[in-house]
């Protein structure tokens, strides 16, 4: 490819998805194996996640180049050539993401998910996910005369609760009053 003027760019997506450990391995293989001219490796991942991995694989070790300890962010500064971090979404952005996704969705709780999510659409998307299973359990329960309607907009900050703050959605189950 090089010696044809080409260039050969490869995607790696979602690396933080797998084990951590792995992730880093398939870096520093990409790094140490697949160096070579003409070729250009993207790779997508949680840069803190990556980093706290590093920490902990090297952090007994003293791994050490000429420039010293490579841990953390130094040894992804060896690793990756160009770091690009996307710029977290807008509340606007979210919201009309929520409305693509789950146009059913009232406006309050659209608003109330914009607000208190964290921006990742994947995120956004579990979140909304756990929405309508949670009011399609009460809608049958609601029919059943088992219980009383529930507010879409309490059940959605519930959600955010449940999924962002996870330590309060703990101690409001354990002391619901």
């Amino acid at each position: 490819i090089w010696s044809h003027n080409g260039l050969l760019v490869v995607f790696v997506d979602d690396l933080d998805r797998c084990l951590p450990q792995r992730a880093v391995e398939v870096m520093e293989t990409v790094k140490l194996y697949l160096d070579v001219p003409g070729c250009v490796f993207v790779m997508a991942a949680d840069h803190e996640l990556i980093e706290q991995v590093v920490q902990v694989r090297y952090g007994g070790q003293e791994a050490k180049s000429s420039a010293g300890p490579l841990l953390g962010h130094g040894y992804l500064e060896k690793l990756i050539q160009l770091p690009f971090h996307l710029p977290p979404l807008e509340e606007e952005q979210i919201f009309s993401f929520i409305a693509d996704y789950a146009p059913w969705l009232e406006s309050v709780s659209r608003r109330i998910f914009a607000l208190g999510l964290e921006p990742n659409p994947r995120m956004v998307k579990r979140a909304l996910n756990i929405f309508y299973l949670l009011s399609s359990l009460a809608e049958r329960r609601v029919a059943a005369e088992l219980m009383e309607p529930i507010l879409p907009g309490l059940l959605a900050k519930m959600v955010v609760i449940q999924t962002r703050y996870q330590g309060l959605y703990r101690d409001l189950l354990e002391y619901p009053s």
